[in-house]
């Protein structure tokens, strides 16, 4: 008996996408195919269906952005979901916040740098020197 694969589990975009494809089916009252979602939005239909292939999700989901603007374009779905739904897909690490905190991030990327462990203590210096004189010039 031959060994069938597991099919991986639909990832975040390709499940986005087809539940918006699905309810815009539902409004006009026939199915809307891959092939013609991929015409509206003026994608290729190769590009497309790549993009959502089932194989394409074990390694990581990577879609461009312009995809993502052209679906959701023409699909009922807003676009900070879709590209929320893709970044996941892509296995980025997606803040619960829409809206990221300028201050907090420069203060984590700082926390980062002087929590190196392999960063000299000479470098530490110069970096603080810069940060202090930006400081400065800023007051």
């Amino acid at each position: 008996m031959a060994v069938m694969p597991e099919i991986p589990p639909p990832d975040p975009f390709s499940k986005a996408v087809d539940k918006a494809r699905q309810r815009l089916s539902y409004t006009r009252g026939r199915n809307i195919s891959v092939r013609a979602l991929a015409r509206a939005a003026g994608i290729p239909e190769a590009t497309l269906a790549y993009s959502l292939s089932e194989k394409r999700a074990a390694s990581g989901r990577r879609v461009d952005a312009d995809i993502v603007r052209k679906l959701a374009a023409v699909l009922p779905v807003d676009e900070a979901g879709l590209m929320r739904a893709a970044q996941e897909a892509a296995e980025y690490r997606v803040r619960e916040d829409d809206v990221v905190d300028p201050m907090a991030y420069v203060l984590d990327t700082v926390q980062a740098f002087y929590g190196n462990a392999s960063i000299d203590q000479g470098q530490r210096d110069k970096v603080t020197a810069e940060i202090l004189r930006i400081i400065a010039d800023r007051m």
